[in-house]
């Protein structure tokens, strides 16, 4: 967001911040996770160790993932800035005595920054949802021969 921005989204973009999601996987929450399943023979310390290298995979792409949706919010959040940003330059050209003219023209300035930001915002979240349908058909095609080759162990 630009120091002159109307709208500050830094706390609302927080939410996105794949560090704080990764804490989600970290070897005690997955220890205690897998205890608490309480299979007979399962050692979760064991399954850990053994399979360090994938978890870190797991919190890497969950990092990613992450990480991809925080790009896809600030995106929307600059569309909404920049829009409301011409707005307001708009309205400091015009004539700001408070008149009925002029608070019209400011209300048409803002309603239509607002309509072109929901558009546009609408449709690069339908584009990116999309084109992420797209992939995961593809990956549901790879996950569902994983799925086939370990049901046949």
């Amino acid at each position: 967001m630009t120091a002159n921005s109307l709208f500050d989204f830094s706390p609302f973009l927080k939410m996105y911040d794949p560090q704080d999601f990764a804490s989600f996987f970290d070897p005690e929450t997955a220890t205690s996770w897998l205890k608490a399943q309480k299979i007979d023979g399962l050692d979760p310390s064991t399954i850990l160790a053994e399979n360090q290298k994938r978890i870190d995979a797991l919190k890497q792409a969950n990092e990613e993932a992450m990480a991809a949706l925080g790009t896809l919010m600030k995106r929307q959040a600059t569309i909404f800035e920049q829009l409301m940003n011409a707005a307001r330059e708009n309205t400091e050209k015009l004539d700001l005595s408070g008149s009925d003219n002029s608070a019209h023209r400011n209300m048409k300035a803002c309603s239509e920054a607002i309509g072109a930001a929901v558009k546009l915002m609408k449709q690069l979240s339908d584009e990116t949802q999309t084109a992420s349908d797209e992939v995961f058909k593809e990956v549901s095609k790879q996950v569902d021969a994983a799925v086939k080759a370990i049901s046949s162990m």
